[in-house]
């Protein structure tokens, strides 16, 4: 087990060893086993639903970034929202990414499939990152790292996912991520936050207009002022 894992250490992060009371089938399993969280959590018959990629998101106010690995655990699948912003653990995707993720998804649709927490994963982000402008957000956020056949379209990032969990047959979700899809779609519905955003991309993107907007607003506030005096002295 300790070889196993050293060895599939350079693309899994130097994940824990496994508990030694869990059954292994095989290196396909072990690789799924090592990105699980220790117990995992509760799962719903339920259907993802993110109704928003990252770009859109993003536009709204939400805020991405990375997700630290602790120091007794680097799982993939530690997301949280928060505030307005969502956790996510760093990942590479290079031209073996597909395979792996092929593989313990097919895994996953044969023997578990009543705990194909991998498989939701792959539909969150698949939900997640729709364009190349979604890829394009997790890229700039330090989330993702792309070396897809040496070329630069994040659009094949987006692909990748896509084809992965396409034709998935899914029969209930991780709680973690139907809360997470929740809370992220109430907060783009929410108006304030749009507003908000908005209001931050517009007037305080830069120092500059921050400063012009600022003046702009005390300008305001003192004409305000003047012509209340004004009505006053009538």
């Amino acid at each position: 087990m300790h070889l196993a894992v050293s060895f599939f250490s350079f693309i899994l992060n130097n994940p824990p060893e496994p508990a030694h009371d869990i059954s292994i089938l095989h290196f396909t399993d072990l690789v799924r086993c090592l990105y699980l969280k220790q117990p995992p959590c509760s799962r719903e018959r339920k259907q993802m639903a993110l109704s928003y990629g990252a770009n859109e998101l993003s536009e709204a106010g939400v805020k991405f970034i990375v997700n630290k690995p602790s120091s007794s655990h680097g799982c993939i699948l530690d997301m949280e929202f928060e505030n307005g912003t969502l956790k996510i653990p760093h990942i590479e995707v290079h031209d073996g990414t597909e395979i792996w993720l092929r593989n313990v998804v097919a895994l996953e649709q044969c023997y578990y499939p009543y705990k194909h927490y991998i498989s939701d994963y792959v539909r969150f982000i698949g939900q997640l990152i729709r364009t190349k402008k979604d890829v394009d957000v997790l890229i700039k956020a330090g989330i993702i790292d792309y070396m897809i056949g040496g070329g630069n379209d994040q659009s094949s990032v987006a692909k990748l996912f896509s084809d992965v969990r396409m034709n998935m047959v899914v029969t209930s979700t991780s709680v973690d991520f139907l809360q997470i899809c929740d809370d992220m779609n109430a907060y783009y519905n929410n108006p304030w936050n749009n507003k908000m955003a908005t209001l931050r991309r517009d007037y305080f993107n830069t120092p500059w207009t921050t400063v012009a907007s600022i003046a702009g607003i005390v300008l305001l506030i003192l004409t305000v002022i003047q012509t209340v005096c004004s009505l006053l002295q009538i």
